[in-house]
């Protein structure tokens, strides 16, 4: 009996001893992924709350303080402070475990990054707590593989970076008979489709005819000052006029294309997710971007209805 006795507590003792030295008392989970992806991109999605918004696969509740709060992905509940540009930390909770740590990612290549996820828990001293937090620990691993999984295919699906579809597209139509107007205010619609009547007339008097939709370009050029500029793509060259001008674009050079359906706003958002697309590829612009008016906006007042078609010469 003595020597059972001695035996029962000899063996807890080793067990414990083998428990502790298999589970350390802080245990480090770390997730990667690599995303092929822009840096600006990236960071956007990753450290904005308006980025984060459209791919995290959770619910956003704004906190009492500057974090937000994930919640209702498999009933784990992710606590998101801010950052810097590349980083932020996250706070995992599920019932009573909780880990701690940040999301980063790094360049490793042109429109190439990679995203590391490292989470610490603390799996304390009770060998029955230590045990449950070290299989939550292993489950919060696959969690955090999991967010990282949304996120990559998120940013590798340039429609939803984007928010609009691109395509690349040759110039097939070189030649344009443009006017411009400077003027202390933008134009209206029924001032912008008075220059295009006057092209219009313009083309029927030389011999010539359109074969593309007409185009816009307005920009902001000075203080109170605005240049807009009208054009329509014509099958040969004439002479021009004072006002009125040939611009020949590159034959078959190239240029981003992306149609939207809205007014104003819509298609100032496009160009600039065009200007975004620019920057993340390294390209570069030839000649000014524009918009062919594909609906007749003075037939149609209702913005919503209007699509245009915004094209951005590039090399």
């Amino acid at each position: 009996m003595k020597s059972m006795r001695f035996i029962v507590p000899t063996g807890l003792i080793l067990l414990l001893i083998w428990l502790y030295a298999l589970i350390p008392n802080a245990i480090v989970i770390t997730e990667t992924a690599s995303i092929s992806s822009s840096e600006r991109a990236v960071s956007f999605f990753l450290t904005t709350k308006g980025g984060r918004n459209k791919w995290w696969p959770g619910k956003s509740f704004k906190k009492a303080d500057s974090a937000f709060e994930y919640s209702s992905f498999n009933n784990y509940t992710y606590i998101i402070r801010p950052g810097n540009y590349s980083e932020l930390y996250i706070e995992i909770r599920k019932d009573d475990f909780t880990g701690e740590g940040k999301m980063s990612f790094t360049v490793t290549g042109p429109n190439r990054v990679e995203i590391k996820w490292l989470t610490e828990t603390i799996t304390g001293l009770n060998p029955f707590g230590r045990i449950r937090n070290y299989l939550d620990a292993k489950k919060a691993s696959g969690q955090m593989e999991a967010v990282l999984r949304h996120l990559k295919l998120f940013l590798e699906d340039e429609r939803k970076v984007y928010g609009i579809s691109i395509r690349k597209q040759a110039v097939s139509n070189p030649l344009i008979l443009t006017m411009k107007k400077v003027s202390s205010r933008p134009l209206s619609t029924p001032e912008v489709y008075k220059m295009i009547a006057e092209l219009k007339v313009y083309i029927s008097e030389s011999g010539a005819k359109k074969i593309g939709d007409p185009m816009l370009n307005s920009s902001r050029t000075g203080e109170n000052e605005y240049q807009t500029m009208v054009g329509i793509p014509i099958n040969k060259d004439v002479k021009g006029t004072g006002k009125i001008h040939i611009k020949r674009m590159l034959k078959n050079g190239i240029m981003l294309v992306t149609e939207v359906k809205g007014g104003r706003n819509t298609i100032d958002k496009a160009f600039a997710e065009l200007e975004n697309y620019k920057e993340d590829k390294s390209l570069a612009s030839p000649a000014i971007p524009f918009e062919s008016l594909v609906t007749d906006r003075l037939a149609e007042p209702d913005t919503s209805k209007w699509i245009t078609r915004i094209f951005y010469p590039i090399y």
